[in-house]
């Protein structure tokens, strides 16, 4: 089964369950579910591309963004707005981008930048009100082998090369996860945007019902912070690199003495 579908079903079964939370607004499944579909109909009215920006950064909206795309059936294209102007400009002329989903943009860099033959569209702004539809249809058989995301990767070149991942394949990596014993909780959603690992951390709470804590880089940049965070939130499973991991649990031993 799809991850996507997975999360659907969930999210139907489920509709109260607590499904994310960020510094300024918590979801359940349900209200998450439907936010996406919203957006979803807002897209598909917008462009009949398949490769989706999604400009912003982590939060409800950004998982929004994210789920509405691959509802969809797209790819998510996810642009880290810490990024240098220059590196995200030589990210989306390196894909047929079609589309870049914002929910605010201040910086005159990137306006220009977006301007020049991408289309933008601001999911904060208010659309026309959409039916209220129960379902968004979801073809399996046709999403397996299209790119669910892309990653980039510098090479030996310097210049951003996109990588694509299929449906079928992030699909078998939460298949493999949701085997694994133990009772929802909360997941913490670690990674930057665009890192394999993050489309893992989104996709393996959000399938198995797991509640998604999102941070943002300043609280994860402070371990102090980071911490509270998690103990706040009752964080039961992290995702983290070893550069991270092994500065974390150290912190973490000689605070707690």
């Amino acid at each position: 089964m799809l991850f996507i579908q997975r999360f659907v079903e969930f999210a139907h079964a489920f509709p109260e369950a607590p499904a994310i939370v960020d510094a300024s607004s918590e979801l359940s499944y349900g209200e998450l579910y439907k936010q996406a579909q919203r957006l979803v109909e807002v897209i598909e009215s917008t462009s009949s591309g398949s490769m989706i920006g999604v400009l912003m950064e982590k939060s409800v909206d950004y998982i929004t963004s994210v789920l509405a795309i691959h509802l969809s059936g797209r790819t998510v294209v996810s642009l880290d707005r810490n990024y240098p102007v220059e590196r995200l400009r030589q990210m989306v002329t390196s894909i047929d981008l079609s589309l870049c989903l914002l929910n605010e943009q201040e910086n005159d860099e990137l306006n220009v930048m977006l301007d020049q033959g991408i289309r933008s569209l601001r999911i904060d702004k208010p659309t026309a009100p959409s039916a209220d539809n129960d379902s968004v249809e979801i073809k399996p058989e046709t999403l397996e082998e299209i790119p669910a995301y892309v990653v980039f990767t510098s090479g030996t070149t310097g210049q951003p090369k996109p990588v694509m991942v299929p449906y079928r394949s992030l699909s078998t990596l939460i298949d493999w996860m949701l085997k694994a014993p133990g009772r929802a909780g909360t997941t913490l959603l670690y990674a930057a945007q665009g890192f394999d690992v993050s489309f893992q951390e989104i996709y393996s709470a959000l399938c198995y019902g797991d509640r998604l804590l999102v941070i943002t880089d300043e609280q994860k940049k402070d371990m102090h912070e980071l911490t509270r965070e998690m103990v706040s939130a009752a964080v039961t499973r992290l995702f983290l690199p070893t550069s991270m991991l092994i500065p974390f649990v150290t912190f973490n031993l000689h605070d707690s003495q």
